[in-house]
């Protein structure tokens, strides 16, 4: 195996462009696992972790950058995001171990592909976008459309993850995250949620809702069916558990050995009209029969 450690991005793409099939060590929580498993053959090993210009959370106006080398555990200690979008550091308490936390990083969690990650679906929930650079320079899109299926995303061979950023949600939005897994603690999702709501204060109408749903298909899925249910109606208890129940227009899982499909739409529906209450709670919405 050969092994290299650039330090900074310009010395990773010149090393790049001389180097074919490289693989990426950023955190190294999937990578070695799988390695030692040997699952992965590993010829070429590109270390990341000391190219610093990837790691670290800023804001730039209304924009919040997350270095792709940034940890979990950055995350979740995160002034900037406590005040901006709370819900990603609640989806990066529920990654694994403190010592996993402290390894894994963003960018790992998502060029990784996984279903069930658990920042993709608040990511994707507040539209982020994701940073390619490589030899040929940059490129940016959707996070959405940068993952294609497990394991799967539009990185070239010789491109890395290096930005993702999104937009800071409105003061009358909410973003909330949701997660049933097979325990309480150090568990990979059964299902996971991130859900955005906009609320009219005065009659309780439903201006704005997204959910994206992770671990209910190939890649992280939105519920149109659901969000189309929902907006621009006078929200109350009844209404949000019908709404639930269309869920099933939106989802396709799979039986695993974590779960079954048919338990995963169940419980598609449950986080939905738990994510729906913690939002409504968050934005100070006290409706009669919704508790």
């Amino acid at each position: 195996m050969e092994y290299y450690s650039p330090k900074s991005s310009t010395e990773l793409f010149k090393l790049l462009a001389e180097m074919d099939q490289p693989t990426f060590l950023a955190g190294g929580t999937d990578l070695l696992v799988r390695y030692y498993n040997k699952l992965d053959l590993l010829e070429k090993v590109v270390d990341l972790s000391k190219v610093k210009e990837f790691v670290g959370i800023k804001q730039e106006g209304d924009q919040i950058h997350i270095g792709a080398l940034t940890t979990h555990q950055e995350i979740e200690d995160s002034p900037i995001l406590e005040k901006v979008l709370p819900a990603l550091q609640e989806a990066a308490k529920e990654v694994g171990s403190p010592q996993i936390r402290h390894r894994g990083t963003i960018g790992g969690n998502i060029a990784n592909a996984s279903p069930a990650a658990d920042l993709v679906p608040v990511l994707t929930v507040v539209d982020a976008k994701v940073e390619l650079s490589g030899v040929d320079g940059k490129r940016v899109v959707g996070l959405d459309d940068f993952l294609l299926g497990p394991g799967q995303t539009l990185l070239k061979e010789q491109e890395v993850l290096t930005d993702i950023f999104f937009s800071v949600p409105q003061d009358d939005e909410v973003v909330v995250f949701q997660k049933l897994g097979k325990r309480r603690a150090l568990s990979i999702s059964v299902v996971n949620l991130a859900l955005l709501l906009k609320v009219n204060q005065e009659d309780s109408e439903i201006v704005d809702i997204k959910i994206y749903l992770g671990s209910v298909g190939p890649k992280v899925l939105r519920a149109r069916s659901v969000e189309n249910f929902l907006r621009g109606e006078k929200v109350n208890l009844e209404l949000i558990i019908e709404s639930a129940k269309k869920v099933e227009n939106d989802i396709s899982p799979i039986d695993d050995i974590r779960s079954t499909g048919e338990y995963r739409y169940e419980v598609a529906q449950e986080l939905i009209v738990r994510g729906i209450k913690a939002a409504l709670n968050r934005l100070e919405v006290d409706l009669d029969g919704l508790s």
